[in-house]
């Protein structure tokens, strides 16, 4: 994992800033099966907001990365929803009492250990299709899903991914896309 963050730009976060997260999904090109294998999520608690998208991976004709997308959104809905709403409330009282304060770390380490047990609950979904030895289309193809994710602190963020599906940032105030 990469520590260098263009998403960090102060010492301080601006408390007044408002953000607004927006999604947009089109299915894949040249595929028999018409269906997006695409899932995103977010959740804003206390304007702290953890942003989420992932681009399941099948081939051309034949699509499994939609039950990994899904497996990791399903993730966060069961076992990193209190996890984050624990983290906001944190940041939020800990930036509160000290603007100064280094919340980048602890962000950092609830993106990791996202990714960890995303990569550890798609693992185990594809281990339990492989031991039914039942594999009826779409299962046939390897599942995989790319993944990225954010921790949107007020102005700031903390960044991961894994594959190929950017993350950026759109900031009209500062002539940054």
């Amino acid at each position: 994992f990469f520590r260098e963050n263009p998403f960090n730009c102060g010492v301080t976060v601006d408390q007044q800033f408002h953000h607004d997260v927006f999604g947009y999904s089109v299915p894949g090109l040249n595929k028999k099966m018409n269906s997006n294998e695409d899932r995103f999520l977010s959740r804003t608690y206390r304007n702290i907001t953890f942003f989420m998208v992932a681009d399941g991976v099948s081939t051309a004709d034949i699509g499994t990365g939609e039950i990994a997308a899904e497996e990791v959104v399903r993730l966060f809905k069961t076992d990193f929803f209190k996890r984050f709403e624990k983290l906001a409330v944190n940041l939020k009282q800990n930036i509160a009492d000290d603007p100064a304060f280094d919340w980048y770390p602890s962000a950092d380490d609830f993106l990791v250990r996202f990714f960890l047990e995303a990569s550890e609950r798609v693992t185990t979904e594809l281990n339990a299709l492989n031991e039914t030895k039942n594999f009826k289309p779409p299962y046939q193809a390897p599942m995989c899903t790319t993944l990225s994710a954010a921790v949107v602190v007020y102005d700031q963020a903390a960044v991961r991914y894994a594959g190929d599906s950017p993350v950026m940032l759109f900031s009209p105030e500062r002539n940054i896309f």
